[in-house]
């Protein structure tokens, strides 16, 4: 197991005890998700444990989804998704979102207090988050797909209280990367997450 892999099943193990902390990984996992539209959520991951992670958080919300497992070359793929129109429009209502919009941005509304950051991070890290192996060398990032979004998150990670980080960003293959490079800042948002 990658230790991208191994920080992600520490991480979906955690419990979330607040309710607006619980929307806020919700909120987390929807905005990063492979669709999150009005058709509905789906999210793509290779760890069942994100994938039950985001099936339990919505359920807590009242809005359920399912997962299932593909096979593919590389892997087993486990897809948790909400398709159910009175779920999906339940989701939608939870976040203050339609699904029509044509640039996803992070609605700080979702994020009530530092704790709600953190959870949304969390969220945002199980969807599109990774970590080399620090016996490696050290990076963490963040793969974005919409430009407002990435500056919403590198904005988020910058605004951090409990300790500074100095995120960067960059475009890459049609969509943004907001990334780490230091062994310190790294741990303290493992740590944080």
């Amino acid at each position: 197991m990658s230790f991208a892999s191994e920080a992600r099943s520490e991480i979906a193990g955690r419990a979330l005890a607040s309710e607006a902390a619980v929307r806020a990984a919700c909120y987390g996992l929807a905005c990063f998700a492979k669709h999150f539209d009005a058709r509905g959520l789906v999210i793509q991951t290779e760890q069942d444990e994100t994938g039950g992670y985001a099936m339990q958080c919505f359920a807590r919300c009242g809005v359920q989804g399912g997962v299932c497992r593909r096979e593919h070359a590389s892997g087993p793929v486990y897809e948790f998704k909400i398709e159910d129109a009175a779920c999906v429009a339940r989701m939608h209502a939870l976040f203050g979102t339609t699904g029509r919009e044509t640039s996803l941005r992070l609605n700080r509304a979702n994020l009530e207090n530092e704790c709600c950051a953190a959870a949304f991070l969390r969220g945002a890290f199980l969807t599109c988050g990774t970590a080399t192996d620090p016996n490696k060398e050290y990076h963490l990032e963040f793969a974005v797909p919409h430009k407002n979004l990435a500056n919403g998150l590198f904005t988020l990670l910058s605004e951090v209280e409990a300790f500074p980080l100095s995120p960067a960003l960059a475009s890459r293959k049609g969509g943004y990367v907001v990334y780490l490079k230091e062994s310190g800042p790294i741990e303290d948002l493992l740590t944080y997450l």
